[in-house]
């Protein structure tokens, strides 16, 4: 399993998150078993009220769903939740979403790879 730790802004500027998200893509394309972990400012790409600035052409909140549609777990930081990001206390897509650090260590433990962003 190729654990994938998001950790910054999803739209700071720069691709970093795309890229990851496009990586996540091609890893389950290829049938590997992936699972995201959005912890700090990256927890906005999985809360239900962020959106696509208009400077940006690429939506990374569709990204995101189209990933969980093809059966890839993504968890986000509860404490998070409340202290990061643009849009704190806001929730996230669903509650099924909200994670804890006990579950980022479990997926650490047992992942083969993981990338951090």
């Amino acid at each position: 399993m190729t654990l994938f730790i998001l950790s910054t802004k999803p739209y700071d500027g720069s691709d970093n998150i795309y890229g990851a998200l496009r990586l996540v893509k091609k890893l389950v394309e290829m049938k590997q078993e992936v699972k995201i972990f959005c912890i700090s400012d990256a927890v906005d790409l999985v809360r239900a009220i962020a959106k696509k600035p208009d400077s940006y052409d690429i939506d990374l909140q569709t990204m995101i769903k189209e990933i969980l549609t093809l059966g890839v777990q993504i968890k986000a930081c509860g404490t998070s939740l409340k202290r990061s990001g643009d849009y704190k206390n806001e929730p996230y897509l669903n509650e099924e979403i909200r994670g804890s650090l006990d579950l980022l260590g479990e997926w650490t433990i047992s992942a083969k790879r993981v990338l951090t962003y």
